[in-house]
């Protein structure tokens, strides 16, 4: 009796074990993966006289839950600013709900942050897609390695809880930008379909 006992819950943690690995399935952690060479939201410019920026172009993206933060990551092939560029911005998307959001994190050469600055954001996109994006509360920071290529932005689970009201983030996707003044697309890395983070 014992040994069956023991061996259904083995069989239960391993069902628990297996739907929260699924694709598709709401988990604390999500990671994907891009293909290379195809930052090239800027093809045949001046400014950019690559056909893709090793700065913009993401190979792997992730969202995770670790400790008491929400953790959102890019990895591209370089880190730095891409060239003919004032700086790199990397925004992670998401949705939650009935809206849609972001996280903002972005680099700028030391000339370029003496006039915009380059502190983290958190933003509700607007409905109407034209006006600005609401400017959310955010106990946040931003970070950029150079040894693993990688730009992480991380949130306080608390809070991003009480402004989401818990729930499923789901739509995730990476966006990274060269800022010429304006923000000009490079990669766009999504998850895989259905892919969802629960707070």
């Amino acid at each position: 009796m014992r040994i069956r006992f023991a061996l259904a819950g083995v069989a239960l943690i391993a069902v628990l074990l297996a739907a929260l690995a699924a694709p598709g399935s709401a988990a604390s952690a999500v990671e994907w993966t891009d293909p290379a060479g195809d930052a090239n939201g800027l093809p045949r410019v001046e400014s950019s006289p690559r056909p893709s920026d090793p700065e913009l172009d993401v190979l792997n993206a992730s969202f995770a839950l670790k400790g008491d933060s929400l953790v959102a990551a890019a990895r591209v092939q370089k880190m730095g600013i891409a060239q003919g560029s004032f700086g790199s911005v990397y925004r992670f998307y998401f949705k939650h709900k009935t809206s849609s959001y972001y996280f903002q994190a972005r680099t700028a050469t030391a000339e370029y942050d003496q006039l915009y600055y380059s502190t983290p954001g958190f933003y509700r996109e607007s409905a109407d897609g034209v006006t600005d994006p609401e400017v959310l509360k955010c106990d946040c920071k931003a970070s950029f390695d150079t040894k693993t290529n990688t730009a992480t932005f991380s949130i306080k689970t608390e809070g991003i809880r009480k402004t989401l009201k818990g729930g499923d983030m789901t739509g995730l996707y990476v966006q990274t930008y060269r800022r010429y003044p304006n923000f000009i697309p490079g990669d766009k890395a999504s998850a895989p379909e259905k892919s969802a983070v629960t707070l």
